[in-house]
């Protein structure tokens, strides 16, 4: 009989997959158009993530190993990519948060100049491709198995407990995780400057493109920062896990005993049951899953994704009644804008003449009787 908990996270974890998936559409839609390249390669690896959660949970639902299928080539690929993505997740952002940073220490009105947007990123690029990379590449050295599959969290990759795992798999995610946190506090102090000087400004002018720049960063800011808070701990907990686990079964590193052991072949696929396998591990895909939630949250939910959404529902001819809400609620805002004066079009009290029988009086300065404060 099929565990009633495994069952229900199995549910719960396809149906926030698939959902998360979808709504991150527009917001990298969105993203993409306004050339935030980190972000939108971040979104990628978190749909990519996700697609695999669907994909394992729905492949592998139970501990009916004899209804198995041995994962032939689904398997030989994301065994050997699970690690690299987790790595690019880290690595992004770290770089949305410092790309934040950089652009709040320059304090430029005007946009960046083509040439200036290919070398921002060519840097970002340098940024998150180059460690992701260097993993794949040497994941043949640290796997000890062709792959394992357990149920629900499906494909899985079976790594020697050496150093060299430690250090290729185990310390980039971390570092990357820790590395986050100056740059997140010099973004939230440059952001309170700065918000100090361009308010009114921004305020002013609220069809300006700098308006525009400026909330597109704090949105990025709170996506990071929201993201940020529970994954730094989290990264830190599954680092201290693996490395505890490796060091519980240390060994030098062996490329002959990997490969080229006959009692113990790397060919091998292991199978796993629900119980073998560690809490952290098997619920490990919920941190893609809950990473939809900000990005959905900060970008898909403004005045273009509104619009985008309009568009779209008039395409499938049921759209009406997003045009009459949206027509209401413009009509309340202009409604609202009317009947609020601008602080330079308030009465000044100090500058009211009130015209009487005996003339013009001019009402005292701090007078009260005739004006109430």
């Amino acid at each position: 009989m099929s565990d009633p908990g495994l069952a229900a996270n199995r549910i719960l974890r396809t149906f926030f997959a698939i959902l998360g998936t979808i709504l991150c559409w527009v917001p990298f839609r969105l993203l993409a158009r306004n050339g935030e390249f980190v972000v939108v390669v971040f979104i990628i690896d978190v749909v990519i993530a996700n697609v695999f959660t669907v994909l394992n949970a729905s492949i592998w639902p139970d501990d009916d190993m004899a209804k198995w299928w041995d994962g032939t080539g689904l398997c030989d690929f994301q065994a050997f990519i699970t690690f690299p993505l987790d790595t690019l997740y880290a690595a992004c952002i770290f770089a949305i948060m410092r790309n934040l940073a950089q652009r709040l220490r320059l304090k430029r009105a005007n946009n960046l100049t083509p040439p200036e947007r290919r070398r921002r990123m060519l840097v970002q690029s340098l940024i998150i491709f180059p460690v992701p990379i260097v993993q794949l590449a040497l994941m043949w050295f640290v796997t000890s198995n062709r792959y394992a599959i357990a149920p629900v969290i499906g494909c899985l990759g079976a790594f020697d407990t050496s150093w060299f795992k430690v250090a290729v798999l185990g310390i980039p995610p971390a570092t990357f995780a820790v590395a986050t946190i100056p740059y997140a506090f010099l973004t939230w102090k440059r952001f309170r400057e700065i918000s100090k000087t361009t308010k009114v400004a921004l305020t002013a002018n609220t069809r300006s493109s700098s308006r525009v720049r400026q909330r597109t960063r704090i949105r990025l800011y709170q996506m990071a920062l929201s993201i940020i808070v529970p994954y730094v701990p989290l990264q830190m907990v599954f680092f201290g896990v693996n490395l505890t686990t490796t060091m519980r079964n240390l060994h030098p590193y062996n490329y002959y005993s990997i490969h080229h052991n006959p009692d113990h072949p790397w060919s091998a696929i292991i199978f796993y049951n629900s119980w073998d396998v560690a809490f952290s591990v098997m619920n490990q895909p919920w941190i893609n899953i809950f990473t939809t939630i900000p990005i959905v949250l900060f970008f898909g939910m403004t005045d273009e994704a509104n619009e985008a959404y309009r568009r779209f529902l008039t395409r499938l001819r049921i759209g009406s009644w997003w045009n009459a809400s949206k027509n209401v609620q413009s009509v309340v805002k202009e409604t609202s804008e009317d009947s609020t004066l601008p602080p330079s079009e308030l009465p000044n009290p100090h500058r009211q003449t009130i015209v009487t029988s005996a003339g013009p009086f001019i009402p005292p300065r701090h007078s009260s009787k005739y004006w109430r404060q």
